[in-house]
């Protein structure tokens, strides 16, 4: 307030108007272009230092800053501490988010790199009620052996469902069956037998053996249709709705049944889950 000659706690209009006829008398008389006095007799250095730090576009350092001994980490590598107070000042925000995104990143990386590859990839098509699927792949990697990691992928429907929904989900079931790595597919009944007319899954018969198919209980369980390219009917699906390992993971639906995609890349592991989804 004194070095612009204006009262204490004048207003900021006031300090406006005060500063413009000292910046103009300044300008008129000329000045040498030297912080120190110019043809007006005053600093326009500390004119401009005062208006800042009054219309609070520069703030005002502690008074114990003054008397606050150099940082001798700073001295030792020569950086200028002012310089780097006044960077952390304002670009400090920055300099976190920076942090912040290389935290995610080696995040991210370290998932990439830890991430174990699923070796049994099972899909679930049709009208299906689920939360989630963890609760399934943790029950079905607990009880074989022979399985690491289990990978889910699902396309489901529902009565009354949204249009765009519906479309997407079927577009996601023709992804699945025509790309998608997939090994043993659980269906309800009418896209078991769509797909299975199509060719889409492995015959079982020959499987009947291995999955104690024989009994007349067991037998009831199977699922025969025949295929475009067949002469007669085949087994190409097991009715494993009344599996506990469903109930027990909280997968719900009227018909589950179970086929093993004749695209299968591990054909052996997923007649397993087949087996124990017969228990």
């Amino acid at each position: 307030y004194k070095v612009l000659g204006v009262r204490e706690g004048a207003s900021k209009a006031e300090i406006e108007k005060r500063f413009a006829m000292i910046l103009k008398k300044h300008r008129m008389q000329g000045s040498t272009g030297e912080p120190e006095e110019g043809a007006s007799g005053i600093n326009m250095e500390e004119a401009t230092r005062a208006y800042n730090l009054l219309m609070g576009y520069e703030e005002k350092e502690p008074e114990q800053a003054v008397m606050r001994k150099p940082n001798p980490l700073f001295k030792k590598l020569g950086i200028d501490e002012k310089k780097a107070e006044n960077f952390w000042h304002y670009y400090k925000f920055h300099v976190l988010g920076g942090i912040l995104l290389i935290i995610i990143l080696a995040s991210t990386l370290k998932s990439c790199i830890t991430r174990v590859e699923p070796d049994l990839n099972v899909a679930f098509v049709g009208e299906f009620l689920f939360g989630g699927t963890e609760g399934f792949e943790k029950l079905v990697e607990g009880k074989l052996g022979s399985v690491r990691k289990v990978g889910v992928d699902s396309a489901v429907f529902f009565p009354g469902m949204d249009g765009q929904m519906e479309v997407a989900m079927h577009t996601k079931t023709m992804v699945l069956f025509a790309a998608a790595d997939v090994d043993l597919f659980v269906l309800d009944r009418a896209n078991f037998e769509k797909f299975g007319k199509q060719g889409a899954f492995m015959k079982l018969d020959e499987l009947s053996g291995s999955l104690n198919i024989g009994s007349e209980s067991a037998r009831n369980k199977t699922c025969a249709l025949k295929a475009e390219n067949d002469d007669k009917e085949y087994i190409y699906g097991i009715d494993v709705t009344d599996s506990p390992i469903f109930s027990e993971s909280g997968i719900e639906g009227k018909e589950k049944i179970a086929a093993i995609s004749i695209r299968a890349k591990r054909g052996d592991k997923a007649l397993e889950l087949l087996g124990l989804l017969l228990e």
